[in-house]
């Protein structure tokens, strides 16, 4: 699957630059605004140490977490991220946390789960807030506001009923082989634990939802100060309605970390605001949010990796 992954990518990199005068992407970088790039750039620091603030949040007592370990773990999972598609590094967090503290799977990864869940619905809701303020009525992006709008409500009741998220995990069993029955019930009932902990705590649901949230608005602000630096005049709005897009194709499961899918939707949604050039030097930039974190995490993954099972 990571070699596909890889081939795929490659392919529409090569077909991209093949449509693309690598020169003229070049002088994009050359004429970048290196105060704007620094401070963009700087932005991977507070948000790596405020999603380790959220694992440290999320933990429930059973499987407490300190901010050190979960900063190492945000760190290790960074590798992780750089060679698997759709920012699967991130359920790898899961492992290193039965690696780390010899708890089982089933308590595990519905924590690292109700964390990525977290986050998806918290660009989402960014995603249909750009979508709404772009006022841009053409089908293809009421399209984009419906389906937005839809994923957007499966995911706030996936976290928020109980009788609704029974369903689901019904008919997952129901789709699956026997022999994973077991082990999708034993991750039900650590779902269900993990959510019944923060319920207990309006106020802990609420910090929650509003640090991912905050935290994505930084995601985004970053990209933007990106697009700022490569001299494009883009209003932060219509930043915040097509970056959310751009990131959404590059978690398609296809290619490697996003490559190929997220810089075609960049130099694709954004062609009415910026040339190709500019869309190309984007999505190289975008790719550095993955790269820092990942090269930092290094140490921490072969730690992990160390650690016998």
């Amino acid at each position: 699957m990571r070699v596909l992954s890889i081939i795929i990518s490659v392919t529409i990199i090569t077909l991209l630059y093949w449509q693309i005068d690598i020169s003229k992407v070049i002088h994009v970088f050359l004429q970048v605004n290196l105060t704007w790039l620094f401070l963009g750039l700087v932005l991977v620091i507070p948000i790596t140490l405020l999603t380790a603030v959220r694992l440290t949040f999320l933990s429930i007592p059973s499987n407490k977490i300190n901010y050190f370990d979960a900063l190492k773990l945000i760190l290790a999972a960074s590798v992780m991220n750089l060679v698997l598609p759709s920012k699967m590094g991130d359920l790898a967090k899961g492992v290193f946390i039965v690696k780390d503290k010899k708890i089982n799977y089933s308590q595990a990864l519905p924590l690292v789960v109700f964390e990525k869940i977290s986050d998806l619905l918290a660009l989402l809701l960014w995603c249909v807030i750009g979508l709404i303020f772009l006022q841009n009525y053409s089908d293809f992006y009421i399209f984009l506001l419906s389906m937005s709008s839809v994923f957007l409500t499966i995911g706030i009741l996936t976290i928020c009923s109980k009788s609704f998220t029974n369903h689901i995990f019904s008919l997952i069993m129901s789709m699956l082989p026997k022999r994973f029955v077991f082990s999708v019930s034993a991750f039900q009932k650590g779902w269900f634990e993990a959510i019944d902990f923060i319920k207990k705590d309006k106020r802990k649901v609420w910090t929650l939802f509003l640090l991912s949230i905050f935290l994505w608005f930084l995601h985004l602000l970053q990209i933007w100060l990106f697009i700022f630096s490569l001299s494009s005049n883009v209003d932060f709005v219509v930043s915040l309605a097509i970056t959310p897009i751009a990131i959404f194709a590059g978690l398609i499961p296809l290619t490697f970390s996003g490559i190929g899918t997220r810089d075609f939707a960049f130099i694709y949604f954004y062609s009415a605001y910026f040339p190709a050039a500019t869309g190309a030097a984007l999505g190289i930039l975008a790719t550095l949010r993955y790269v820092i974190p990942a090269i930092a995490g290094i140490p921490f993954f072969y730690h992990y990796l160390k650690k016998k099972k």
